[in-house]
Formats: structure tokens, sequence, C-alpha cells
């Protein structure tokens, strides 16, 4: 009967742990900070928009109409798109992240979480 030591045992796993953890942690955080600069970026700029057009109605230099219609289809299309979008997010994350580490895929939540 041959000893194995614990270290043997348990080598691989805390040094996945001690590694791809902190990294996906950082990841996540990166990638949650990145995804928050877009979107206020994105905002002001339709927010800027908005009130320059409110003022350019204002002062009779435009006459703004709005096709509620054509806003209802686009806003379905929409939804509609970010649904199948989803489902092949969600798709692509059963697969493809079952080959990537546990402590990887937790970091990276957990930096997502607290990003």
């Amino acid at each position: 009967m041959t000893s194995t030591s614990l270290l043997t045992l348990l080598g691989p796993p805390i040094a996945e742990l001690g590694f791809s953890g902190p990294a996906g942690y950082a990841l996540g955080y990166f990638v949650k900070k990145i995804i928050k600069l877009l979107a206020m970026i994105v905002l002001e700029f339709i927010g800027f928009e908005l009130i320059f057009l409110s003022w350019l109605e204002s002062i009779g230099v435009i006459t703004v109409t709005v096709n509620m219609d054509a806003a209802n289809t686009w806003a379905s299309s929409t939804m509609l798109w970010v649904s199948s979008q989803a489902s092949d997010l969600t798709a692509f994350a059963t697969t493809a992240l079952t080959a990537v580490s546990v402590g990887f895929t937790g970091g990276f939540a957990i930096g997502l979480a607290r990003a």
C-alpha cells in the first residue's frame, strides 16, 4: 500500500483556486466596470441629445412628432432580439463554461457582483 501525501492529493485543486480564483475576480471586476462606463456614456449621449432636441423645439427651430406605433414595433423587436441573445448566451455558458475551472468561474461571478 503506497502512501500519498496530502499535498499530492490537494496540490492541483489548491493551486487552481489560488490563481484562477483571483484572476477570475479581477476579470469580473474589470468587465463590470467597463460595462458600467459604456452604459454611462451611451445614456449621457442619449440624454444630451434629447435635451438638445427639446431645446431646439422650444425655440421653434424644429417640430418633433413621435410615431408611437413605430416606437412600439421597435421596442418589441428589440426585446425579442435580446431574449434570443440571452438564450444563446445561456446555451454558450452551459457548454463552454463547464470547461473553465470552478475557481475562475466563481471568482468571475464574485467580481461581477462586487464591482
